[in-house]
């Protein structure tokens, strides 16, 4: 019985830790949020922005808003500035 509740006790403590950065969508120390290639990411207003492939999500993380952005990591001609 002692093993099951040290067990509880672990997975409770453990739950409790924050995300990695890699987790995270919204990485404290970044002014700016990106997205993988071609995907969806939810802005601080709660919206969903969805990219082309050749495209990330980009994120301010001051405002909020979001724009699709050409990135040469996705297939793209360039890279675009937010």
């Amino acid at each position: 019985m002692s093993l099951k509740l040290l067990a509880f006790a672990a997975f409770a403590i453990l739950s409790l830790l924050p995300l990695s950065p890699a987790e995270a969508q919204y990485p404290s120390n970044d002014q700016f949020s990106e997205g993988p290639c071609g995907g969806v990411m939810t802005g601080y207003d709660r919206r969903q922005y969805t990219c082309e492939a050749n495209r990330k999500p980009v994120c301010e993380q001051s405002t909020g808003r979001c724009v699709c952005l050409l990135r040469r990591q996705c297939g793209g001609a360039s890279d675009e500035n937010f």
